[in-house]
């Protein structure tokens, strides 16, 4: 998930998508992650600036998958962060991302931020 992550530069430059700020990088984030995990990908935008985006999620189809088949979505956190945090960091190296809640450890719904390194 890592290098996959990584690899969502390249990604947003085939499309002609931008990241120039945090507002950017969460709509580049969203079209890449809806088109390798598909449309499953609901959520939806709590606070936004140039800077720092918080982000609610509230569909997610690495759970969903998990959920239908019947099995723990042990180690799914740790695998959706390396995506996402190196998403972010490969579409502009100054942004990073982090999660505050999580679905697939308990929490009602995902909330995460990216915004400028300090």
């Amino acid at each position: 998930m890592t290098e996959g992550g990584k690899e969502s530069k390249n990604l947003a430059e085939s499309f002609g998508l931008v990241a120039s700020n945090a507002v950017e990088i969460e709509s580049t984030l969203n079209i890449i992650s809806t088109i390798i995990l598909g449309p499953e990908l609901r959520g939806e935008i709590l606070e936004a600036n140039e800077e720092r985006i918080i982000g609610k999620m509230t569909g997610c189809p690495m759970l969903n998958a998990h959920r239908n088949i019947g099995h723990e979505p042990i180690g799914t956190h740790a695998h959706c962060q390396a995506f996402c945090q190196n998403s972010v960091e490969s579409l502009n190296p100054r942004y990073t991302m982090r999660y505050t809640k999580r679905m697939c450890t308990g929490d009602p719904h995902c909330e995460y931020v990216i915004e400028l390194k300090r």
